[in-house]
């Protein structure tokens, strides 16, 4: 059965604070129990403040035992303002002693469709995929939540975001400039806690609508088979669903 936690904070900044705790504890009873832990992130502009505290110096210890992928990448260079991985990296990783090795972003070259797939591959390598193990699982997915309801950059509508088979696919919408690449919810729900991090007024309808299941999104979608869901939330991006917390 999902386990689902609702917490909402006063401000942005220490919804940040409450979405590094959950890191930090994920963290250590994985590195504690199999000296290793996986983590994907998201881009956007609501995760530049966890960013950011993630690279406190405090939690250098932990960095070489770490491995961060990325959900989800616009298909524009590295050096490109719309990256995500440049938005990570400079929030994150260029202020982190964290072995290159360790960080995986989406690669751009050729087509979206074969950087996909290439990026598929790197996981079922990394994860070691078998028939016993078909799908990777991750310790920690951050994802956010668009105002459409959208996370990642799966659209509904496509009914690719929901193949077992493909654990990365391209993805294309009419409404934005660039092609996406993203991971799929068939991946995204077999890891072992995803944690949506959202702030803002203008989030707050969004947010209610998805943890109500008002409408079919992909957010809406969002549920770790055998892992656990939190939602993280400033008081305006919850101002709407605080009689549904405990």
């Amino acid at each position: 059965m999902i386990r689902r936690n609702i917490i909402i904070s006063q401000t942005p900044e220490t919804a940040a604070e409450e979405a590094v705790f959950i890191w930090q504890k994920t963290a250590s009873r994985a590195i504690l129990t199999r000296g290793h832990y996986t983590m994907a992130l998201s881009g956007g502009m609501t995760p530049d403040i966890f960013y950011r505290k993630l690279s406190d110096p405090a939690h250098r210890f932990l960095w070489e035992k770490i491995s961060i992928f990325l959900v989800d990448e616009r298909f524009v260079p590295y050096t490109d303002s719309q990256s995500n991985y440049a938005m990570i990296n400079d929030h994150l990783f260029k202020r982190i002693p964290i072995p290159p090795q360790n960080v995986f972003p989406i690669p751009i070259r050729g087509t979206p469709q074969n950087s996909a797939l290439e990026y598929d591959a790197k996981l079922r390598s990394f994860f070691r995929v078998t028939p016993a193990r078909p799908i990777p699982r991750f310790d920690l997915i951050v994802l956010g939540i668009g105002q459409d309801g959208r996370t990642a950059s799966l659209f509904e509508g496509d009914p690719r975001i929901y193949t077992a088979d493909r654990f990365v696919i391209a993805t294309k919408h009419l409404s934005l400039p660039h092609p996406q690449i993203s991971m799929t919810l068939a991946l995204i729900n077999n890891a072992a806690h995803v944690m949506f991090l959202v702030t803002g007024r203008h989030k707050a309808r969004t947010v209610f609508e998805v943890l109500n299941q008002a409408k079919e999104t992909s957010a809406t979608k969002v549920s770790p088979a055998t892992g656990e869901l939190t939602f993280v939330l400033d008081k305006e991006a919850g101002s709407l669903v605080k009689d549904m917390t405990k």
